[in-house]
């Protein structure tokens, strides 16, 4: 499983609740994968980088290529 937060403000309101539904999901046995797109949260990069809408879709890809 694959929780992608939202963007903005939101992604702050939401991240301590993902965080809690992936160890919850985990416990279950699932496998869970959190992400954060470039440039937000704690990920590397800039808001202001170019392709950045292409580096997240890329970034959605990378758990199921495992």
């Amino acid at each position: 499983m694959i929780i992608c937060p939202p963007v903005g403000h939101e992604f702050i309101n939401s991240y301590r609740g993902l965080r809690h539904l992936a160890g919850g999901l985990a416990e279950a046995g699932l496998t869970v994968f959190r992400i954060e797109y470039q440039g937000v949260g704690d990920s590397s990069g800039l808001d202001t980088d170019p392709d950045r809408m292409k580096n997240w879709l890329k970034v959605l890809n990378m758990p199921t290529n495992l």
